[in-house]
């Protein structure tokens, strides 16, 4: 019970504020590391969908012929 309000439970807090600003560290920490980590894995996934498209549009270049060595209609100047 809090002796300053007996309705409301008690919060534990750290013994020494030191604990809480070591607290706090880690837990700024933590999220930087989960930010680093996200950043990194969204730029492996766009380098491999950025690889997918690049070998995807070779191997449509190689299937589609370029030029057509029989032209089928000729011009004819005046």
């Amino acid at each position: 019970m809090n002796p300053y309000n007996p309705n409301m439970e008690s919060i534990l807090l750290p013994r020494r504020p030191q604990e809480a600003l070591l607290c706090a560290k880690a837990k700024r920490q933590q999220q930087m590391f989960s930010v680093a980590k996200a950043q990194r894995q969204q730029q492996m996934f766009t380098v491999a969908k950025a690889q997918r498209q690049q070998q995807s549009a070779q191997l449509e270049r190689k299937s589609t012929p370029r030029f057509d060595n029989n032209p089928k209609f000729y011009y004819k100047g005046k």
